[in-house]
């Protein structure tokens, strides 16, 4: 199992290498290993910070700027390329509801700006996808 663990780990530095993520990201550490990023390295790290930072300007032209700044983040369905079935259950669920309070909330702040075409427009495929929502 050990050497199953390493051969991954070295996968995974090679893999963030090419995308020029830096080889530190993992960390040997006594029984096994750390993962550090920062806030630009994962997206959702950033989505997250960027949706906290809209929730503090609330009211403000601020907000609805972060939450669609968040938005832009996102790019099809989270996790799509993992074979993981316990993700997919678990996580994927979870990931697509915080993307739907943020939507839910542009369109809030559109509409109540008066702008609704534009919050047609953003929820149409939304509507398709989650019709029950």
């Amino acid at each position: 199992a050990r050497a199953a663990l390493q051969t991954c780990v070295l996968r995974l530095r090679r893999l963030f290498a090419k995308y020029g993520i830096s080889a530190t990201t993992i960390e040997a550490v006594p029984g096994g290993y750390r993962m550090h990023n920062d806030t630009g390295t994962l997206d959702l790290v950033l989505f997250r910070l960027l949706a906290a930072k809209a929730r503090a300007a609330a009211g403000t032209d601020e907000e609805l700027y972060r939450l669609r700044e968040s938005l832009s983040l996102w790019q099809g369905q989270p996790l799509a390329n993992v074979a993981s079935r316990m993700l997919q259950r678990d996580a994927v669920p979870a990931l697509e509801q915080e993307r739907l309070r943020v939507l839910e909330r542009i369109g809030d702040l559109e509409l109540a700006a008066g702008n609704c075409h534009q919050v047609l427009v953003d929820l149409y495929e939304s509507g398709r996808r989650h019709p029950l929502r």
